[in-house]
């Protein structure tokens, strides 16, 4: 599709992702997938991930991450329960503080 269509303006989106236990470097690896630098981004790891997990995005993930991507508090998250739902909100909470209306 051609970006440059007179009077209108690229899209920009938000992403929220959620990896559950086990799924770090998925998560890592959609990230990487589906990057672009106009966007906006919030990775999210559940709470009973490994210890490992959680030190390879703090430790190697985090310090890379450009600024269009953040790294939200880790809670627990169950699949098709409410707190999908509170998950969610929260992401957008952490995307509308971070960029506020740019996005």
């Amino acid at each position: 599709m051609d970006e440059k269509v007179v009077g209108h303006e690229t899209t920009r989106l938000a992403y929220a992702i959620f990896c559950s236990a086990g799924q770090a470097t998925s998560g890592v690896q959609l990230l990487s997938s589906i990057y672009h630098t106009q966007n906006v981004y919030v990775l999210h790891l559940d709470a009973k991930a490994s210890d490992v997990e959680k030190r390879l995005l703090d430790e190697v993930v985090r310090p890379q991450l450009p600024n269009n991507v953040k790294l939200m508090d880790s809670s627990s998250i169950t699949w098709g329960g409410i707190s999908i739902v509170l998950g969610t909100i929260r992401a957008i909470a952490v995307l509308l503080e971070e960029y506020g209306s740019s996005w």
